[in-house]
């Protein structure tokens, strides 16, 4: 058992020994810290943008007015059920 220790301990130093092993070490909680705190930084940074599409034909307004009907459908929903998981009536305070 003493020499299956002695080989662990050596494996042990010469990974202790290298660089790649410190800079491992040292940047893991770099990472964990970057990988945090970056989505609170880009929700905070998001801004509204406005654009201006001129369609001739119609179709391309028809297809937005889609879209946006379904992103506001999605967050009506994701309100619902969040006031629900709340413990709330879910349909009281929705617009």
């Amino acid at each position: 058992m003493r020499k299956i220790a002695l080989v662990a301990w050596r494996e042990y130093m010469d990974n202790v020994r290298t660089k790649g092993f410190w800079i491992g070490i040292l940047a893991f909680p770099l990472l964990i810290a970057l990988g945090a705190t970056m989505p609170v930084l880009l929700t905070q940074a998001k801004e509204a943008r406005t654009y201006a599409v001129l369609d001739q034909s119609g179709f391309v307004l028809a297809e937005v007015e889609k879209r946006i009907l379904a992103e506001d459908l999605r967050q009506v929903l994701a309100a619902a059920a969040e006031r629900y998981r709340d413990g709330g009536k879910a349909w009281d305070r929705l617009p």
